[in-house]
């Protein structure tokens, strides 16, 4: 059993006219992607790093950002990847 520790911070934006609903979107952030968590299979080293994968239409997303529109409500996934951290020959 493993334990991840992750950081989120909200981010509020000022709404603004003449800003577009992406401009004046509120989100999320992953303040660090990566964890510090590592395993190593069949001599490979593999570290768990997270990104947001959206899903809806009344926000957008990137790797570590989650924005929702004003006055909106919207759903993300969080996936979990491993990613090598060593020369994969």
């Amino acid at each position: 059993m493993e334990t991840f520790n992750f950081n989120f911070a909200l981010e509020n934006t000022p709404n603004r006219r003449p800003n577009t609903a992406d401009e004046s979107a509120d989100f999320v952030r992953i303040s660090n992607t990566s964890s510090t968590f590592s395993t190593t299979l069949n001599g490979n080293q593999y570290e768990l790093q997270l990104q947001f994968g959206y899903l809806g239409s009344d926000g957008f997303a990137t790797i570590d950002q989650f924005h929702v529109h004003e006055g909106a409500q919207a759903t993300v996934y969080i996936w979990g990847y491993f990613v090598p951290t060593n020369d994969q020959d």
